[in-house]
């Protein structure tokens, strides 16, 4: 855990750009649920993955499950005038009471017309056709790539729709597959890593699906989809995944685990993951509020500290200047120029800096020419681009002898 730094009030500033404010952080993400590096940390140090998944979520079992959702409607796009479309071999376009063949190395267009039907362009010409139009192509053995996504995709339905959004018709493509074939499209962790660590991401990927499905449904209002194909929820990348390097790992680690979720008293839970914890996981209260979840306690995590992660520990450097312009940016941590920063107690189990809770504790108090201001750990993450909200400050400022001198808690003056 690391240990928390205080603000230092002194009356001369540093030098034009020399670093001011130093933060010392550890990890990337939200902290809750399962560390991907500490997963990778723990198979290095021959843990299994139902090992791995038990350490991360409290009191939960790893094993089959019935009432899977049999398939998924993920979305790639939202929110796109134009959606493009292009296929290594033959696809099918179809629409309400017609339809159209593409072909290999065809380019194709489906744009929305303001009066909610579509335009759907191709070599022999454009065509107005109604809302929505659907791609098939899986049953031929075409890879259908659509360039706004940058990704290739083997299996489902591509539907792209038009929906109505402040006056204007805009749209969206939304895939639909299965739930075992929507799992070798994720992009969430390199194929190359330990078996064991791939099978625990499968699985908790799975469960997180299977979980959002039951509580939100197979059509979100903003995407009309169950999951986002980007890190709102899960990354899928679709065929990319497969055809990359180790692609094979993955797809043996999914089918290894075919139907296994972790649950918790017999219910699947929403298994939450992020990239590395900095040496402990997170509440999660402690994170996005609400009722504290039993499967979701912070825990230990001294595998994620493996010298291959480049996460595990960060630094970064502010002169005045930088920091006071980057604050700025928003109304919420605008204070001019900036004297201090302070993280104020108490922390989170793991050491993360919560949100506001008074006027004296929690979230970080932001001093400056203009003011002072009050935020969470969060939002300074967010402002500043910090990778997690473990962190600590310290200012650097100068003595009047000339010497820098630190401030590493209350009162503590080092002259270096």
């Amino acid at each position: 855990m690391l240990l928390l730094g205080l603000a230092l009030l002194l009356p001369h500033p540093a030098e034009a750009g020399e670093a001011a404010f130093v933060i010392e952080g550890g990890g990337w993400g939200h902290g809750v649920g399962m560390s991907q590096w500490g997963a990778y940390g723990m198979a290095r140090a021959g843990k299994d993955y139902r090992e791995i998944l038990s350490h991360y979520y409290t009191g939960t079992q790893v094993g089959k499950v019935t009432g899977l959702p049999n398939s998924l409607r993920i979305g790639l796009l939202q929110g796109y005038s134009v959606v493009q479309l292009r296929a290594d071999g033959r696809f099918d376009l179809e629409f309400k009471g017609g339809s159209r063949q593409g072909g290999a190395g065809e380019s194709w267009e489906v744009r929305a017309r303001g009066d909610g039907r579509l335009d759907l362009y191709g070599p022999a010409g454009q065509v107005a056709v109604e809302n929505p139009v659907t791609v098939s192509f899986e049953g031929y053995g075409t890879k259908l790539y659509l360039p706004q996504t940058g990704h290739r995709y083997a299996y489902g339905v591509l539907e792209v729709s038009a929906y109505a959004q402040n006056g204007t018709y805009l749209l969206r493509a939304v895939l639909t597959l299965g739930l075992e074939k929507y799992l070798y499209g994720l992009g969430e962790v390199p194929s190359s890593w330990p078996l064991e660590s791939l099978k625990a991401q499968a699985v908790a990927a799975r469960s997180y699906a299977a979980a959002k499905v039951a509580s939100s449904g197979q059509n979100r209002p903003g995407c009309d989809c169950a999951l986002y194909a980007d890190t709102r929820d899960q990354v899928y990348i679709g065929y990319d995944k497969e055809a990359a390097a180790y692609g094979a790992n993955w797809r043996s680690a999914v089918d290894a685990t075919a139907g296994e979720t972790v649950t918790y008293q017999g219910a699947t839970i929403p298994a939450y993951y992020f990239a590395s914890s900095g040496g402990y996981t997170e509440n999660n209260e402690n994170v996005w509020g609400g009722s504290p979840l039993p499967y979701l306690r912070g825990v230990p995590d001294p595998y994620d500290l493996v010298p291959e992660n480049p996460h595990a520990r960060w630094r970064r450097e502010f002169s005045r200047s930088e920091l006071s312009s980057l604050l700025a940016r928003d109304p919420a941590t605008a204070a001019g120029e900036v004297f201090s920063l302070q993280v104020l107690e108490p922390l989170g189990v793991s050491g993360r800096v919560l949100r506001v809770i008074d006027t004296g504790r929690g979230g970080v108090r932001i001093t400056g020419s203009a003011g002072e201001r009050r935020v969470s750990g969060e939002k300074l993450r967010s402002v500043l681009g910090l990778k997690s909200t473990l962190f600590r400050v310290v200012n650097l400022l100068r003595h009047p002898s000339g010497s820098l001198i630190k401030g590493s808690g209350p009162a503590v003056y080092q002259v270096v």
